[in-house]
């Protein structure tokens, strides 16, 4: 269970599109952050400014699931306060892995 939230920085090299070889340097700040209510209060800080997030769910977990919409409206509603128009959003369910009789939320249904 992460704690709070957890804080990861990375370079990366995206090539331009066009295939000219050119690459662009992006420096991603990605901060990991408790999902549980008791950690609802603080993690506003770690997504103030924030420009995409990607919102985790385990597929083994309808609660896990049903808290992707809680998360889709603060992601939205921090977007339109900080007039950041391009925020961008990814869905990702964890613990594929497991045993196929354990998994509840199919990939249909999310």
């Amino acid at each position: 269970m992460t704690i709070g939230g957890a804080y990861f920085q990375q370079t990366v090299s995206l090539e331009q599109p066009g295939g000219s070889g050119a690459l662009t340097q992006v420096k991603l700040h990605i901060w990991d952050t408790g999902g549980s209510e008791k950690f609802r209060s603080m993690i506003k800080l770690y997504y103030k400014d924030a420009a995409a997030a990607i919102i985790c769910y385990d597929v083994s977990d309808e609660k896990s699931f049903q808290s992707v919409y809680y998360w889709i409206n603060q992601m939205n509603e921090n977007a339109e306060t900080g007039g950041n128009r391009g925020f961008v959003m990814a869905l990702a369910g964890n613990k594929c892995d497991l045993d196929p009789s354990l998994i509840k939320i199919s990939l249909e249904t999310a």
